[in-house]
């Protein structure tokens, strides 16, 4: 009978187009999914590009400050003197690079907090720690090395004092 089937076609049609509409709402969410992890390639790339340098430029102050032991004679100690003032003023002239690096990775971990984010994070913690740890280090080491001079500052004016007295008795 062309009436029982009628209604039923019509149900079939309805279907069809409620398929068609949560498929065009999945395949838009798809889409949007894939422009957002793309997004996050790119950001990941710079990121790690970032990283690095940051990284490298630490480890070669690291390095740069971990010269060795305190000198023994003046010379040697106004060299390290000037080395530590020298690694000082560069952490202190490109503190902003740490500091962009860090709101970069907050940036990151806020826009993508549907994902995993925690070796962003524990990227950023590590190299402002290593940053952190350099500038005290480098401190440390400055008044240690100023320590020395004066100590070694002192012992040659008491020296000449006594050298002094020695030849007046």
């Amino acid at each position: 009978t062309a009436t029982d089937l009628q209604p039923g076609a019509e149900d079939v049609v309805n279907q069809i187009n409620l398929l068609r509409s949560q498929w065009k709402s999945v395949q838009g969410k798809l889409l949007d999914r894939k422009a957002e992890l793309t997004a996050m390639l790119e950001h990941s790339d710079n990121l790690d590009t970032k990283g690095k340098e940051v990284s490298e430029w630490l480890g070669r102050l690291e390095r740069q400050l971990a010269g060795g032991g305190v000198g023994k004679t003046r010379e040697v100690l106004l060299h390290q003197i000037r080395e530590v003032n020298e690694v000082h003023r560069e952490l202190q002239r490109y503190s902003h690079h740490v500091s962009l690096f860090s709101q970069m990775c907050q940036r990151l971990v806020s826009i993508y907090c549907r994902d995993n984010t925690l070796a962003i994070s524990q990227l950023a913690e590590e190299l402002g720690g290593r940053y952190s740890g350099l500038t005290s280090s480098c401190l440390a080491r400055g008044k240690s090395l100023k320590a020395a001079l004066e100590a070694l500052n002192s012992f040659d004016r008491e020296l000449a004092e006594f050298l002094t007295w020695l030849g007046e008795e």
